[in-house]
């Protein structure tokens, strides 16, 4: 459609009585002609919509010009601001109001017939004639869509190899759970049977159904089934298969297997692809796509529930080995340690975030084939950090550790929280490093950083160690009703609480204090003592802020005083006798972040009557027996007090 073209014949102005009727109709919102004209040699129909509210205070532009032809339809819109932008929405969305169409209306009866006669349609006239005939153009348009988008999708796939031919063989004798089929009978103590997994026919000793043997002809590891008791057996696994599409392009394929032993019906079918290309620029791009019925879409294939397992969405699974050098030639990942990577863990992984990962963090391709494997799955499958110097190419000064501690961490299959630990014992120069990680990693120690680091700052990782397994010796055994000691974790965790209780006590750190003899004993001292101490300056502290409000607390008015606590305890007391909550604002008082006061009746001072909280000298809260509101009479003494006494302070 010629915008050009179109603009000419927007924009004309309503033609309407000052008086007419329809200005007043508050039913109305929007206001509608239609002409039909000649636009760019096409018969177009152009509807205007004009605001009827605007047209009654003098605007007689229209909001939006329709353009509408036989297969298309465009539509022009005034902004406030007097601009306007092309829309391609239909005429039932310009406005985000649901019932946009049944608040327009027609400025004349020859101005609805014009739609009908305009698409030659008697069954209907007016806006229902105009959305009918839109709805039919969308569908065409999104047919054109989908075409084009299919077109786009097949000329990719044609890019991509055929499936290699070794592929559902590998996936029969390797991948699937290999059996041992046999027809039991009682008192044979050899049976004869069949591999699933070579096809031979062998005879084993001691079989029993779901026990376990190896396969003297192929070396499988087989499970025993009875023929009689397995009943339809079904087993299904997720293979990937890479495939090179361009030298800077591959493809991974993801294929689902299902095999019934009963008839040896085996399916293979393809349920994702992913393409994998980095840029000139050293991005990466990636594509996916799924199998929908044997038709490719766009996007991941869409599932019920993330937290619902589904087979045909899952693109975890064993990789094909046999292709990879020939897949990979001459590729960004043509020294990618795929098959070492997969080989260590022998189990289902997802590709993409290996491949991905390659280009974005090179340094992995040192760590496998180091053989830190466990490592690099968590920096790319659980996405967690640790310090790593990128810079370096020696494997000790890239893990940032020493070079004699490179194969203890490898022989321990370490991980990202691992290493993380072991880095922060080499920068403190800890020489039984290796000893304490083993320790620690034995036991379930975590959270070195309040567990285990105070100690090594006060003694050595040996004397440390042994004295916590002395006495998770001595205290594990203690028996009764609610054990405190069921491990070594809970020793070191109370030994880490004794530690730190020594340091606010200032105690000296000898090795008397450091290793008590009965570490509960000694820490239960240390917590009392502890205790003491913070009660002792929570009083201090509470004095010196009632010393600050002492003078505000004498005034007498209408046979009421405030009075000022003379401890702790008269706080606790007066919420007791209240029932409310100010018990608890003990330490906040302490803190100088509030002042508690009491406010009694003269002639009964010693009883409990009302609880004032101050902040700011203002009265935040004055509370009774059970959290009751203060009463008119005694909100007057409170303006009063706080005007004369708080303000004037």
């Amino acid at each position: 459609m010629n915008k050009a073209e179109c603009r000419k014949y927007a924009g004309e102005p309503l033609h309407i009585r000052a008086n007419s009727g329809l200005l007043c109709a508050d039913q109305i919102e929007w206001l509608t002609i239609a002409r039909v004209r000649v636009i760019d040699h096409r018969r177009t129909l152009v509807l205007q919509v004009y605001s009827r509210a605007g047209a009654a205070q003098g605007d007689l532009l229209p909001k939006w010009t329709v353009f509408q032809q036989k297969d298309d339809y465009l539509t022009l819109e005034r902004r406030e601001d007097g601009t306007a932008s092309w829309r391609t929405a239909c005429f039932e969305r310009l406005s985000p109001d649901w019932n946009f169409v049944s608040r327009c209306a027609f400025l004349t009866q020859s101005d609805r017939k014009c739609i009908s006669r305009f698409f030659h349609d008697d069954t209907q006239d007016g806006f229902g004639c105009l959305t009918a005939h839109q709805k039919l153009i969308q569908e065409d348009r999104q047919k054109a869509r989908q075409r084009k988008e299919r077109r786009r999708i097949n000329a990719r796939m044609q890019a991509v190899p055929p499936v290699p031919r070794g592929l559902k063989r590998w996936l029969y004798r390797k991948i699937m759970p290999a059996y041992f089929f046999y027809d039991a009978v009682k008192g044979r103590k050899t049976v004869p049977g069949v591999c699933s997994a070579c096809g031979r026919e062998i005879s084993l000793s001691g079989v029993r159904y779901n026990g376990n043997a190896l396969c003297p002809s192929c070396g499988r590891e087989l499970i025993m089934k009875s023929r009689g008791r397995m009943g339809k057996l079904t087993d299904r696994e997720t293979c990937q298969v890479i495939q090179r599409t361009a030298p800077d392009k591959v493809v991974v394929r993801v294929f689902k297997a299902t095999l019934h032993h009963a008839n040896q019906d085996f399916d293979l079918w393809e349920a994702a692809r992913q393409f994998i290309r980095q840029k000139p620029g050293g991005s990466l791009e990636v594509d996916h796509y799924y199998s929908s019925f044997g038709v490719w879409k766009a996007g991941t294939r869409p599932v019920f529930s993330r937290w619902q397992y589904n087979f045909a969405a899952d693109l975890c699974g064993y990789v094909y080995p046999n292709n990879l050098p020939d897949a990979l030639r001459d590729t960004p990942w043509q020294y990618c340690p795929v098959t070492q990577f997969c080989g260590y863990f022998q189990e289902p992984v997802e590709l993409r975030p290996l491949l991905t990962s390659y280009i974005t963090q090179p340094k992995i391709e040192h760590l496998i084939k180091v053989g830190f494997c466990d490592l690099v799955s968590d920096l790319i499958y659980r996405h967690q950090t640790v310090r790593l110097d990128q810079e370096q190419n020696r494997t000790h000064r890239l893990l940032c550790v020493g070079a004699e501690d490179v194969p203890f961490l490898r022989d321990m299959h370490i991980g990202a929280s691992g290493l993380a630990d072991f880095q922060t014992y080499y920068s403190m120069g800890l020489k039984d490093r290796q000893a304490l990680f083993l320790w620690q990693n034995r036991h379930g120690i975590y959270y070195i950083e309040r567990n285990i680091l105070p100690f090594m700052e006060v003694t050595t990782p040996h004397r440390f160690m042994r004295y916590v397994d002395g006495q998770t010796r001595r205290l594990t055994t203690r028996t009764g009703l609610g054990r405190r000691y069921q491990n070594t974790y809970d020793v070191a965790r109370e030994y880490a609480d004794y530690l730190d209780l020594c340091r606010k006590l200032e105690f000296p750190l000898s090795d008397s204090v450091l290793f008590p003899r009965d570490l509960q004993k000694a820490h239960d001292r240390a917590a009392a003592q502890w205790k003491q101490e913070l009660d002792a300056k929570m009083r201090r502290d509470f004095h010196a802020a009632m010393e600050s409000v002492r003078l505000h607390a004498d005034f007498e008015l209408d046979g009421m005083v405030v009075r000022c606590p003379q401890s702790p305890e008269d706080i606790i007391q007066e919420g007791q006798a209240l029932h409310h909550c100010v018990g608890t604002y003990v330490d906040r008082v302490a803190k100088q972040e509030c002042v508690i006061l009491f406010l009694r009746r003269a002639a009964e001072a010693d009883k409990p009557f009302y609880t004032l909280e101050i902040r700011d000298r203002k009265v935040v809260q004055a509370r009774s027996a059970n959290n009751r509101p203060a009463t008119p009479e005694v909100q007057r003494f409170l303006d009063q007090w706080e005007r004369e006494v708080l303000q004037a302070a």
